[in-house]
């Protein structure tokens, strides 16, 4: 009953203390300026990051905000300006929205055409792997040929030669059998002659004829007695003579015989022998034109591997910038459509701070309080009779619903006052 009295007559300005789940209006109000301080800082930092409006003018829609926005606080006394500068705020919003919606669907549509690009950059990079494959393969194959080549060169080469070495000593065997025969025919002729005698010079063509019997080893008795025997004159020579002449030239003829045969022989090996040297030549030779082949073939082949690596490496650089430039469409296509989301917010925060704050809800205490307190105020005491009582429990009926009256009032003015002291 004390507490009652005590905030019943207090005077109506003064509110009584807050005992209820409610926030008193005062820190209701104070919650309230500080969502508006937000959401112009929320409107201040979009519109600093819209470049599609110009620098000066978005200065100036900055630096007018909290101007606009502080007459929000009480809506009974924002002027027209201030309003329509709040709606040229979301106006400039509601352009850079409509711009970034555009912005969003060309980056979509662009970024339809740069994965189909992509598409087909990757297609051109599989052709151009599987054409240097290949090519490697190529390059490969010819190496194997031009090695297997200048192995075949070198075995041809190596039979020719040793063909050549071959055939160098069996040609001079078969030109020193023409050369004996050369020299028996000469020695036919000459023991022909002495034979025949007449001649001149007999001396001389005797030692030939002695050197010649000499040289084929003939019979020492028989080189003697030829040296007497012909270098007489026919008609001077005695029967041992005449038949050591003839016996000479039996023995010089009949070498000639024996060699004429023997070159007869030698001549068809010695023209195949040739022959055989002569094709492993030309097919030595041939080898080698075909190590020529084999080594153009490569270096083709090493020209058209290297040709396809540049295209493969220019496909690859190709598919990682397109690869490139789709990512950076699509990351700002997403960054735009978050500033869509911000310019969306802002645009919220506009319209909540043109609507001003929301009323104050009025506290209202509990019920078990206010039942607590009217059981105290008639509840009789030991001291007090019952007419006192009953003039008491009038008086307690009626001043505590005119106090309640005017406590209602005083709450209601507090809104006002609040903003006003705001």
């Amino acid at each position: 009953r004390t507490w009652l009295a005590q905030d019943l007559f207090q005077p109506r300005t003064r509110l009584p203390a807050f005992r209820g789940p409610h926030p008193p209006p005062l820190a209701h109000i104070s919650a309230s300026a500080m969502a508006a301080a937000a959401d112009v800082a929320l409107i201040a930092q979009v519109v600093k990051d819209l470049e599609v409006i110009p620098a000066s003018a978005r200065k100036m829609l900055c630096e007018g905000l909290p101007h606009a926005a502080e007459a929000c606080a009480e809506v009974s006394n924002i002027h027209g300006m201030q309003y329509t500068f709040l709606n040229l705020i979301a106006s400039a919003l509601q352009d850079a929205k409509a711009s970034a919606e555009k912005d969003v669907v060309a980056r979509a549509a662009q970024g339809q055409v740069d994965s189909e690009e992509l598409g087909r950059r990757a297609v051109t990079s599989e052709v151009a792997a599987e054409a240097f494959k290949a090519a490697d393969a190529e390059v490969e194959a010819k190496a194997a040929a031009q090695a297997a080549a200048q192995v075949q060169a070198q075995v041809a080469e190596k039979k020719h030669s040793d063909a050549q070495r071959a055939g160098k000593s069996m040609a001079a065997a078969w030109q020193e059998t023409r050369d004996a025969l050369e020299s028996a025919t000469s020695a036919t002729e000459t023991v022909k002659v002495l034979v025949d005698g007449g001649c001149e010079h007999i001396q001389a063509k005797t030692a030939a004829v002695e050197e010649y019997l000499t040289g084929i080893k003939a019979d020492r008795v028989l080189v003697a007695a030829a040296t007497l025997a012909l270098a007489l004159q026919p008609e001077g020579r005695a029967p041992f003579d005449r038949m050591t002449a003839a016996h000479v030239a039996e023995v010089v003829e009949g070498k000639v015989a024996e060699l004429t045969a023997k070159v007869a022989e030698v001549a068809p090996q010695e023209a195949e022998f040739n022959a055989e040297i002569l094709g492993l030549w030309a097919i030595a030779d041939c080898h080698r034109d075909a190590v020529k082949e084999a080594d153009l073939a490569l270096l083709e082949a090493q020209a058209t591997q290297e040709a396809a690596r540049d295209t493969l490496a220019k496909a690859h650089k190709d598919e990682k910038a397109a690869q490139k430039e789709m990512s950076g469409n699509a990351i700002q296509q997403c960054l735009v459509e978050e500033q869509i989301k911000q310019v969306v917010a802002a645009l919220e925060a506009v319209e909540r701070i043109k609507a001003g704050p929301p009323p104050a809800p009025p506290a209202v205490e509990e019920p078990e309080a206010m039942a607590a307190s009217a059981d105290a105020a008639v509840v009789p005491t030991e001291e007090t009779d019952s007419g006192d009582v009953e003039l008491q429990d009038g008086k307690e009926v009626d001043e505590p619903m005119a106090a309640k009256q005017d406590f209602t009032v005083a709450v209601d003015d507090v809104p006002m006052l609040a903003c006003a002291g705001a």
